[in-house]
């Protein structure tokens, strides 16, 4: 499709622009997206050639505190000049170029959708969705696309057909999406729910293990547990629980919401049954983006909860039978393609470490600031990289988020689950050790002057 964007030195004052900032030319022309925006537009694949042109353009960083690359990825988001993002285990940013290929696709899409809505979906499944599979670790036809990680849950909890009296095992850690599922399960079939409670943050990875196998028992059929907690940050040791499970033939179902993009995943080596992730998180693709992981030799025995795409009982259509049947939002889906192309160009073994150089910086501080308490585990095998929470004395959390967006316009998350009262800090690849340090400022101000 022609668009008058290719041509970057033009006059912007034309007939079809406007002044309200978010014109097509504007829009694809922000920041580093224009070093892509040619070949955006232009060819089948589009999501995938302007990610690396741009992030060519950067090289490879050296190190961790390489500022002057990480400030270069840093520039390939929109974010306005004076807010602090360290909230992305709520809502990841998607870098320019993603938004690019969703607002590209829909654009194909109202030009000829009779020809780019089949176009796009061949597409799709020819590279978005090996990709996604290869990024996990899974196989193509056990991943399924889906809105977000409670949707996964949800289809994984009303799919197995249990018994009453059957028991969920899992504990007292989970977030609501994950959780909720289960409970209304067992108001209408008579499955039991059962939570283990496990310290936070535990002081090994065998008290975690050891909690969960003192309490299975011959009624257990599934041992559902967060891989990564969305606060305190807790990394679970999910390899060692999946196989404790699928040695006591218990099925294992995993809450990956916020660890698809954090750390590195390989589902068939971790040894799960199941696995639900939001790809709006840390993989930085669209909102309304998401996955189901089913291990292949299960995937008779999980139910289809829509059905209408002819293909839905059939043993042959892999995962796609737990995929949304009818029209779906295919330029999202090709979002997904832009995201995965941005984190692996980038390298993710490069994100983590940056990560943990800036949840490290924070700890520290931490640990040396009277009226802080680290909530979060200080070993690297029960912690994740991008998720540090924090009590602070004198104050609710709810109220300290509030305070720090409406005074500083710093935006973090809060975890008030199992009796916490923390402030949930999670930074990723876009973010900088100074504004860490502004955080830790700013909550020095507030603690000399609490609620």
């Amino acid at each position: 499709m022609q668009t008058d964007a290719t041509n970057t030195n033009e006059e912007e004052t034309t007939p079809n622009d406007t002044d309200d900032g978010f014109s097509r030319r504007r829009f694809l022309s922000r920041g580093v997206s224009a070093l892509g925006a040619t070949a955006l537009l232009g060819g089948s694949e589009w999501w995938s050639n302007g990610v690396s042109e741009a992030l060519a353009q950067l090289g490879t960083p050296n190190g961790p505190n390489d500022e002057t690359f990480w400030s270069g990825v840093r520039g390939q988001f929109s974010f306005e000049p004076d807010i602090t993002y360290l909230n992305n285990g709520s809502i990841g940013v998607p870098p320019q170029e993603v938004a690019n290929a969703v607002i590209e696709g829909y654009l194909k899409m109202s030009a000829n959708p009779a020809v780019q809505e089949y176009a796009m979906i061949d597409e799709i499944e020819a590279t978005v969705r090996p990709q996604m599979a290869n990024f996990i670790g899974a196989d193509r036809d056990e991943v399924a696309f889906t809105r977000n990680a409670t949707e996964s849950l949800n289809i994984m909890a009303n799919g197995l057909e249990l018994k009453p009296g059957d028991e969920i095992l899992t504990t007292t850690h989970e977030h609501a999406a994950g959780l909720d599922p289960w409970l209304l399960k067992s108001q209408r079939d008579g499955v039991i729910v059962r939570q283990i409670r496990v310290p936070s943050p535990p002081d090994s990875v065998n008290q975690i293990v050891e909690a969960f196998r003192s309490a299975i028992n011959e009624k257990t059929r599934v041992l559902f547990f967060c891989h990564i907690t969305r606060g305190p940050g807790l990394l679970y040791p999910a390899k060692a629980l999946c196989t404790m499970a699928r040695d006591r033939g218990v099925i294992s179902a995993v809450d990956a919401a916020q660890s698809v993009g954090m750390v590195e995943m390989d589902v068939h080596d971790m040894g799960c049954d199941m696995l639900a992730s939001s790809l709006h998180k840390w993989v930085l693709a669209p909102m309304g983006t998401g996955i189901l992981y089913v291990r292949k030799s299960l995937q008779k025995k999980l139910t289809p909860l829509i059905a209408g795409s002819g293909t839905w009982d059939i043993s042959e259509s892999g995962s796609g039978r737990y995929e949304c049947v009818g029209t779906f939002p295919v330029p999202l889906r090709a979002g997904i393609g832009a995201a995965l192309n941005f984190v692996s160009g980038i390298g993710l073994p490069n994100i983590i470490a940056r990560n943990r150089l800036m949840s490290d910086h924070l700890k520290t501080h931490v640990a040396d600031t009277p009226g802080l308490r680290l909530m979060t585990s200080p070993l690297y095998e029960l912690s994740s990289p991008g998720i540090t929470t924090v009590e602070v004395d004198g104050w609710d959390a709810r109220s300290l988020s509030k305070a720090l967006q409406e005074r500083y316009s710093i935006s973090v998350g809060s975890d008030t689950g199992d009796g916490n009262n923390g402030l949930r800090i999670s930074t990723h690849l876009y973010n900088t050790p100074r504004e860490v340090d502004k955080l830790l400022d700013a909550l020095n101000g507030l603690m000399r002057s609490p609620m």
